[in-house]
């Protein structure tokens, strides 16, 4: 994924970029617990190096937590 808009490629040039994780979900479908697996490639006056080695640990796809049910006192709890 090129991702230009996180991660643009005008100057100042990025030395870290940041996806959203609703960007991973919802654009490629990847579900909580997935691995992100990613490789980088450097650039310099010099111009592009290689790409780095994938991953193979590391940051995996989270979620926000569900909505908690309204609470409610059911008749199987004891009050005393």
């Amino acid at each position: 994924m090129n991702d230009l808009i996180h991660c643009p490629r005008t100057p100042p040039t990025p030395t870290s970029c940041s996806v959203p994780m609703t960007t991973l979900r919802n654009d490629f479908g990847l579900t909580q617990g997935t691995l992100i697996v990613v490789r980088v490639k450097a650039a310099n006056v010099i111009g592009y190096g290689d790409y780095s080695e994938i991953n193979t640990a590391g940051a995996v796809i989270e979620t926000e937590p569900h909505k908690m049910l309204q609470p409610y006192i059911g008749t199987d709890i004891n009050l005393n």
